[in-house]
């Protein structure tokens, strides 16, 4: 048997060493994330329905109040300023709830539920709980703040693809690398491994990017079921297939882990 094979295979075992013995974390926080951002989005989207409906409701004031709007009448323009008034404030609560607190909400999720799932997976690495999550948290929100600030324009199709694949490229490194060293000597060795090593790891993150890449699509055609009820839809296949590629998803992280482990011993 080769080197290469032996490394192969040793990587292999670990992998499933690890994930038989943390299958119910990984499991859990895998799932976890993938059904609590669901019912979120699910919650999410009936809250703007509520609010498309009051900003419509406001439709009929709007008519009322142009159709008897006087200029040197104070009643009636003081009866325009208010539904004015009204519509900036829910517009202003719309734009509240979705440019601030879904993208926090939906940020803890993925802090709460991956950093558990890292940790798990290399918990002998892991002594201050309190610092690790602080460390995953910091780069986990920057690296969300460029990619969001890349992706605002839906148009650009190619740079959400590509902001998206790099964000998540940079993130599965550092999240491997992460252990109880400083954080710039956790920087310093992401930097190394995702540059001077990308030959190896582009490849190495290209199935787990396409495993990601899944899991939205499962996540989509759930929501749209939810809208369009399409007879070919059937949602407990589209849960089961989620479930299945989270669990495969998480088997690969675990074999990033490993190969990273190497690289660094």
């Amino acid at each position: 048997m080769s080197s290469s094979q032996t490394y192969k295979m040793k990587i292999l075992q670990e992998t499933k060493k690890v994930f038989k013995r943390e299958f119910f974390t990984i499991a859990l926080t895998q799932l976890a994330l993938f059904f609590s951002s669901l019912l979120f989005f699910v919650y999410m989207r009936n809250k703007l329905a509520e609010y498309i409906q009051v900003i419509q409701g406001f439709q009929l004031d709007v008519n009322q109040a142009l159709s008897t709007l006087d200029a040197v009448d104070p009643s009636s323009v003081a009866q325009s300023t208010a539904v004015v008034d009204a519509i900036n404030s829910v517009a202003s609560e719309t734009l509240f709830f979705l440019i601030i607190i879904a993208p926090i909400i939906l940020f803890l999720f993925w802090v709460i539920f991956q950093g558990i799932f890292w940790r798990a997976i290399k918990k002998e690495k892991i002594k201050d709980t309190r610092s690790y999550f602080l460390k995953f948290a910091f780069p986990t929100a920057l690296i969300f703040l460029i990619a969001t600030s890349i992706i605002r324009d839906p148009e650009n199709i190619p740079g959400m693809f590509i902001s998206m694949f790099l964000a998540l490229y940079a993130l599965t490194i550092y999240y491997a690398v992460l252990s109880n060293k400083k954080f710039h000597h956790t920087m310093h060795q992401t930097i190394n491994l995702a540059i001077k090593k990308f030959y190896k790891y582009i490849p190495l993150f290209i199935p787990l990017f396409i495993l990601s890449l899944l899991i939205l699509a499962v996540f989509a055609m759930i929501l749209i079921h939810k809208i369009v009820p399409y007879e070919y839809f059937n949602v407990v296949l589209l849960i089961a297939g989620s479930i299945v590629t989270l669990l495969v998803s998480g088997f690969y992280k675990v074999i990033f882990q490993k190969v990273v482990e190497k690289d660094l011993s």
